[in-house]
């Protein structure tokens, strides 16, 4: 089942970080889904997350073409959480 929870990652560059992040966010047992929205970050770090979600069901990613800003990533994220179901939406 789905959760009604949805945490809001925006990434650039961020490959050495993100399996830090999702590790401490699951070390606090919540029931949430993970987006990473990524701008085509040139160090893979996109990639990196799609190969993450295609081990966990939680994990989903949205990778952008190009570095289109943070305000925008979020935005993006906002819609898909809208178009996805989710009730409550958590943003880093």
């Amino acid at each position: 089942m789905k959760s009604e929870l949805l945490i809001l990652i925006p990434t650039y560059n961020e490959k050495e970080n993100v399996e830090k992040i999702l590790s401490q966010i699951f070390a606090l047992s919540l029931s949430a889904d993970i987006l990473f929205i990524d701008d085509n970050s040139p160090d893979g770090t996109g990639q990196l997350l799609e190969e993450m979600a295609k081990k966990n069901k939680s994990i989903f990613v949205l990778n952008r073409p190009g570095k289109k800003g943070i305000g925008s990533a979020h935005a993006d994220g906002i819609n898909w959480a809208y178009d996805s179901g989710y009730r409550t939406l958590i943003t880093m």
